[in-house]
C-alpha cells in the first residue's frame, strides 16, 4: 500500500533558524525537500544533513536536531491548546497525524 493511501501519517515540522517554518502531514510535500549536496529529494533525515526547500528556495539549511513529539494514545490530545513548536499553516493536503517529528534547521 502506498503511504499516500493511508488515512493517517506523521506530521513533519521544520523550524528554521531564520524564522522559516514548514509543516506538513502530506507525504507528497516531502518531494520538495531536497538534499543540498545531491539535489535529490530526501529519503532520510540525519543531524548534520544539508537540505533545501525546492523549487523556489535557494536557502541551505543544516539539520541541527530531530525529535519525536506527541506520543499520545489519543490523537485528540494533539489538537488541544497552542503548539509553539509548529507553524501557523500546513503545506499540502492536511491529514490526520499520529505523531510529530520536529526538525530544527540552521541556515547555512
Amino acid at each position: 500500500m502506498k503511504i499516500s493511501q493511508l488515512p493517517y501519517y506523521v506530521k513533519f515540522v521544520f523550524l528554521c533558524s531564520d524564522q522559516g517554518c514548514y509543516s506538513t502531514s502530506d507525504i507528497k510535500m516531502l518531494e520538495y525537500i531536497h538534499n543540498a549536496d545531491s539535489g535529490k529529494p530526501i529519503s532520510s533525515l540525519d543531524v548534520g544533513d544539508r537540505i533545501i526547500f525546492a523549487p523556489n528556495c535557494g536557502k541551505v539549511y543544516k539539520i541541527a536536531s530531530v525529535a519525536i513529539r506527541h506520543l499520545f494514545d489519543d490523537t485528540e490530545l494533539m489538537r488541544l491548546g497552542f503548539d509553539c513548536e509548529d507553524c501557523t499553516s500546513m503545506q499540502g493536503e492536511g491529514k490526520e497525524w499520529l505523531l510529530k517529528i520536529l526538525i530544527h534547521a540552521d541556515r547555512v
